[in-house]
C-alpha cells in the first residue's frame, strides 16, 4: 500500500480513512491484504505476465506472487512497461487458456 500511496500521492489522512472503510466493510485492515499470502491457497492454474521495467507496479511483486502460487506461470517481459497490449502477449495468453 505504501507503493500505491506514493504513486497516487495521497496523504496519511486518506490512507487512514481507506483503512477504516476496509475494516468497517470487510473486517480486516489494509496491512492484512497480501496477494502473495492469499496466493498460497489458490489451487487453480494461473498466468502472471509482468514487465521488468514496469514503473507502475514493481516486477518483484509478481515474483513474490509467483513464488507463493504453486500452480502459476510467470512470463517476464522487457521494455513493454505497464501496458501489455502486444500481439505476442495476446498469443501467450491464448496458449495458456488453450492448455
Amino acid at each position: 500500500m505504501a507503493h500505491y500511496q506514493n504513486l497516487v500521492r495521497f496523504n496519511k489522512k486518506v490512507l487512514e480513512a481507506l483503512d477504516r472503510h476496509v475494516y468497517e466493510n470487510f473486517n480486516f485492515r489494509i496491512h492484512d491484504i497480501s496477494t502473495p499470502k492469499f496466493a498460497k491457497n489458490i489451487a487453480q492454474k494461473g498466468l502472471i505476465i509482468h514487465d521488468e521495467w514496469d514503473t507502475i507496479t514493481p516486477f518483484s511483486a509478481s515474483e513474490r506472487l509467483h513464488q507463493n502460487w504453486k500452480n502459476s506461470s510467470l512470463i517476464k517481459t522487457t521494455g513493454l512497461g505497464h501496458s501489455l497490449h502486444q500481439e505476442e502477449i495476446n498469443l501467450q495468453i491464448v496458449d495458456f487458456l488453450m492448455s
